[in-house]
């Protein structure tokens, strides 16, 4: 699991495997508010996958997780990613952090998701609940050209 608190950037990498410890919320990616700092995530592979037996109730909020625990979730840039499906163990494929009431700061600006591919797996949705939670248009938020891996655009 890679954790950003401040300005991050992740590129070329393939963040998978990591080991179930009950009660632990796990992502592949997450942030819990960068304090306005720049977040890039770009060409990367990330699932929220274990190496061992997990409960079997999910472990996963998501491949990518925003949260606007800490300070509110901006400035934000997504792209040309694959977020893998595990529709056992994560619950979405995207948390985008852009309007998650009952958080500190739940309204997330200039957050970018573009020309991403999210894998539909068995399920069909990515997640066991679907592809995306929590998207809030405006307030230079940005979804354009995510897909499918089988074709079609993803609809947040």
């Amino acid at each position: 699991q890679v954790a950003c608190d401040g300005y991050c950037e992740l590129h070329d990498s393939y963040v998978h495997d990591a080991y179930f410890v009950d009660g632990a919320h796990y992502q592949a990616f997450a942030d819990n508010g960068a304090y306005g700092n720049p977040v890039l995530l770009d060409h990367n592979t990330l699932v929220c996958r274990f190496t061992n037996a997990s409960d079997g109730n999910g472990g996963c909020a998501a491949d990518v997780s925003f949260f606007g625990d800490n300070s509110p979730i901006s400035n934000v840039v997504v792209s040309n990613n694959l977020l893998e499906a595990d529709p056992v163990e994560e619950y979405y494929c995207a948390y985008t952090g852009t309007n998650e009431q009952g958080k500190s700061s739940p309204n997330g600006t200039n957050v970018q998701w573009i020309n991403n591919t999210f894998q539909s797996g068995s399920s069909g949705q990515c997640g066991g609940s679907g592809p995306v939670y929590d998207w809030a248009g405006g307030n230079g938020n940005v979804w354009s050209g995510n897909v499918w891996d089988t074709g079609g655009a993803v609809s947040p």
